[in-house]
């Protein structure tokens, strides 16, 4: 009876309430630093999300200076006439057009298309002797 006797008394009492208030602040301040660790992880996420988009923002803003640019130019007479002229053929009275084709390659009326296989390299081997 005495161990019984001895939690019945004020101090133990006293005791087991500075551990309860002890345990409680610890879940507290434990729970606090879990949040505050998942708000700081979600900044971080948020300031590089926001980093890319700025990259983002600086390239679409590239583009669209170089898009006035051209919008610009091609607003022009002579850029007008040269698209007119490559994309259509037009010609002004007077004009000729000249086309130049590229000449074709021969190629031997001897030489085979080529095997990738290995089997075809080593025919091609053998057959070169």
């Amino acid at each position: 009876m005495a161990f019984f006797e001895f939690f019945q008394s004020e101090s133990a009492k006293e005791t087991w309430r500075r551990i309860g208030a002890l345990a409680l602040v610890v879940v507290v301040v434990g729970f606090f630093v879990n949040v505050a660790g998942g708000l700081y992880s979600k900044s971080r996420m948020l300031q590089e999300e926001r980093r890319k988009k700025e990259e983002e923002l600086s390239l679409v803003q590239q583009e669209n200076e170089r898009l006035r640019t051209e919008i610009q130019f091609l607003g022009s007479e002579s850029a007008l006439e040269r698209e007119a002229k490559s994309r259509l053929n037009y010609k002004k009275p007077g004009e000729e057009v000249v086309i130049i084709v590229p000449p074709e390659e021969k190629q031997a009326a001897t030489t085979s298309p080529v095997d990738e296989s290995w089997w075809g390299y080593f025919k091609n081997l053998v057959t070169s002797f």
